[in-house]
């Protein structure tokens, strides 16, 4: 059999950029480079409006990834073994960036409310190479379907790969370079009896149903259900550590190793700064932007007429329209409606262009109507989606 010469090394002892470019000369396209769809996911985010952007946002947000039989005979082989796994990381192809070729090195996070930063200092969809990543929580298999929840990813989404999250290879707090210990006691090394489960993400998830208060509040002399979250003006922010933005990535808000945690004024600056003191020991850091934002958590209203549409879903209805998919029930439908829009979904543009005019999500079977105000947001209508008047 004819063997294959590697390139001849240079002077320097390393390939050189000609003697790469011949081996690129046998490589596949740009597409072939990617790699071909194990999937697609099943979403309850059917456009890209009202998406979490990142998997933190909403615990209720659910779908399904079935393992294509044309990668695999037998394609529940090939997750065997997974269940025993709490989380999944799950490698996808941003599919509607549209035609454009990626061009910007630097971009414009919402979180940043237009300030830039470089498309590899954030998660921008649009990327050289539209590939993302997310933590989802997998609550169960059917065959060869995996059912995962906590997710930030629209329907139809073409995904490349699944690996099972491990706290001991995938959370720094868990490493000490150069060192064997383990930092955290979350943190198992691999050669100790425990299972694949991590413990404190799975107990993080015990109750996710947090209840969502329906205060009656006058507004413009109008009955609104508030979404209780506090006060926005006085509220402090509080850096977490490591292992409580897992929790937050599992879909959990409640944090439960009881540590002292660090307050950040809500003035950081959001230029390259790092805050490398989420706890105790830890060797983590990231851009104060990210927990200190320039825009604000906003408060989410129903009017009373939205919180008796939401009333007639439910989960096994007699009316198909009505009927939810991945929802389990009108009250988790409501808590994932306050989730999506406390986080503000709106890009940039809009929030600061178009704030006069309403603004249209869909999640699950519902289609929802809702307008902005400078600290809060307001439900006005909530529509089957197969029957929605407004597009």
């Amino acid at each position: 059999m004819e063997s294959r010469e590697s390139p001849v090394p240079s002077r320097q002892g390393h390939a050189s950029l000609a003697d790469c470019k011949s081996e690129e000369t046998s490589a596949t396209n740009d597409q072939d480079i990617l790699g071909s769809p194990i999937g697609f996911i099943q979403s309850c985010f059917k456009s890209k409006n009202g998406t979490p952007r990142q998997p933190s946002v909403c615990a209720f947000s659910r779908a399904k990834l079935t393992v294509l039989k044309e990668v695999f005979p037998n394609p529940e082989h090939s997750i065997q073994g997974l269940g025993q796994f709490s989380h999944v990381w799950i490698l996808f192809i941003f599919h509607k960036n549209g035609d454009r070729k990626f061009t910007k090195a630097k971009v414009k996070p919402p979180r940043l409310d237009g300030a830039k930063v470089g498309v590899f200092a954030s998660r921008s969809p649009h990327r050289p190479n539209p590939i993302g990543l997310t933590l989802a929580k997998l609550d169960r298999i059917q065959g060869s379907t995996l059912h995962l929840s906590g997710v930030d990813i629209i329907d139809g989404t073409p995904v490349l790969d699944i690996k099972p999250y491990v706290p001991s290879y995938d959370n720094p707090d868990c490493i000490q370079h150069g060192r064997s210990s383990f930092i955290n006691s979350g943190c198992v090394p691999d050669n100790s009896e425990a299972t694949p489960k991590d413990e404190l993400l799975r107990d993080s998830q015990g109750d996710t149903k947090e209840a969502v208060s329906t205060e009656g509040r006058e507004v413009a002399g109008q009955n609104l259900s508030v979404c209780s979250q506090g006060s926005t003006k006085n509220r402090k922010r509080v850096v977490p550590n490591t292992q409580d933005r897992l929790n937050e990535s599992a879909g959990s808000s409640v944090t439960s190793d009881g540590k002292a945690h660090r307050q950040i004024s809500a003035s950081a600056n959001t230029g390259g700064e790092r805050d490398n003191e989420y706890s105790q020991g830890s060797e983590v850091g990231v851009a104060d932007w990210i927990h200190c934002p320039p825009i604000r958590t906003l408060d989410v209203r129903f009017t009373a007429h939205a919180e008796a549409e939401l009333g007639k879903f439910k989960k096994e209805s007699s009316d198909p329209n009505f009927q939810l998919e991945f929802l389990l029930d009108q009250q988790e439908a409501k808590q994932a409606i306050c989730k999506i829009l406390e986080a503000d979904p709106r890009s940039t543009y809009r929030r600061n262009n178009c704030q006069d005019r309403l603004y249209f999500f869909t999640v699950d079977t519902l289609h929802v109507t809702c307008w902005f105000g400078s600290d809060f947001v307001e439900v006005v209508r909530v529509q089957p989606v197969s029957s929605a008047d407004i597009p």
